[in-house]
């Protein structure tokens, strides 16, 4: 991939985004806003502009970001060597990428788009006698704010953090290792940051915007049909959403809280296991607490563990046998070593009495026997013999 098709990347990443953005905001004020034809068309001849308006500052936040990364990219795709210290603040920009295209959606475009929600309306108020209500001049920049932003910024998170896997793959390829200036700069996001944002902004602020306009929309139609309007017929239906409400949005904070930490007690325990590993403790073994993901690491991790201690026996035993000149206590080490590897309860040399035919312990670890003889045929051990398997 050149550097021109990852700045397209950047490019498709942000259309990808805004497209859906745009398209679903106008979809939900078609459906709750209650535009008529006249205010649609006066809103569709400002879109261009409007949109421009905040597009552009976007385009602009893109290409400030991408210019220290195509650089790299761009001297990698020629066959020149950049600066490990270029590289690894190119990687910091790539592993960053998705964290700050979800502040650009969420800040820029949320706040931009709500302002120029709102300009747009009054303008055509201003100037073509748009005649838009109060209460859609406040419905239509929260909707932008409140609803639709948020969800998209969680998305562009998401979507951009896929994009640069095959980049960051890339550039640790040219990188053995990122600087402590670099790894400083890592703008690290936990597991429950995200699920708590899910929540909130997913989930909680969605559903009490859609409560809001609900409870208008239902006393905008019993003002139509002439009804009173008093506490006392309008409190079962708040009381009902308000419940709703707080019923599901404690239930999600609360299940996002518990996730987070039980995922969090896991990594802990496997962090805490692999430090032991790392100051040469050997002797850790990670029993399995859970039926998740973190089941198989937890396996994983105890079978590099014991492939470890199988190494470091191994070396031992290739040491303490490297200064050995008595044959006969080197093999009794050499079946010790073996016995202990194996996880053998014993273990037995035998060697074949030619003139009597017989196999004899040479050795034995785990025998009460001084010696044991038996047929060159019998047993496991003269089947082994006899048919040159040993």
């Amino acid at each position: 991939m050149s550097a021109r098709a990852l700045y397209r990347g950047f490019i498709w990443l942000f259309i990808k985004g805004s497209i859906p953005a745009v398209l679903g905001t106008i979809t939900l004020c078609f459906l709750g806003l209650e535009f008529t034809p006249g205010q649609w068309l006066k809103l569709m001849l400002q879109i261009p502009p409007f949109v421009a308006l905040f597009i552009v500052p976007e385009l602009w936040l893109i290409r400030r970001y991408y210019v220290p990364l195509g650089q790299v990219w761009d001297q990698l795709d020629r066959g020149l060597a950049p600066t490990q210290a270029a590289i690894s603040q190119a990687l910091v920009r790539a592993l960053n990428l998705p964290y700050y295209a979800f502040l650009r959606v969420t800040l820029v475009r949320g706040l931009l788009g709500a302002l120029v929600a709102v300009t747009s309306l009054l303008l055509t108020n201003w100037l073509w006698h748009g005649g838009f209500a109060a209460w859609q001049i406040v419905m239509f920049p929260a909707l932008v704010l409140l609803f639709a932003c948020p969800i998209y910024g969680a998305i562009e998170y998401f979507i951009a953090a896929r994009h640069m896997v095959p980049v960051v793959e890339y550039l640790w390829q040219h990188c053995p290792e990122m600087t402590r200036v670099d790894q400083r700069r890592l703008i690290a996001i936990k597991l429950k940051s995200k699920l708590l944002y899910l929540c909130l902004f997913i989930t909680a602020l969605p559903l009490l915007f859609i409560a809001i306009i609900v409870l208008f929309k239902v006393d905008q139609m019993l003002r139509v049909q002439g009804v009173p309007i008093s506490f006392r017929l309008m409190w079962p239906l708040w009381g009902w959403i308000g419940g709703a409400l707080t019923v599901t949005i404690t239930g999600a904070v609360a299940m996002a809280v518990l996730t987070a930490q039980e995922v969090s007690r896991s990594a802990a325990r496997l962090i805490a296991g692999m430090n032991e590993v790392e100051r040469g403790n050997l002797d850790v073994d990670l029993k399995v607490l859970d039926t998740d993901e973190y089941a198989d690491l937890t396996r994983g991790f105890n079978l590099m563990t014991d492939g470890l201690r199988d190494e470091v026996r191994i070396l031992e035993v290739a040491q303490d046998l490297a200064g050995e000149l008595k044959l006969d206590v080197l093999i009794g080490r050499i079946m010790s070593a073996a016995t202990e590897l194996l996880d053998a309860e014993r273990s037995t040399l035998f060697v074949y009495d030619a003139e009597r035919r017989q196999l004899w312990s040479r050795f034995g670890v785990g025998l009460q026997a001084a010696e044991i003889r038996i047929a060159a045929t019998a047993g496991i051990a003269g089947a082994v013999f006899s048919k040159g398997l040993g």
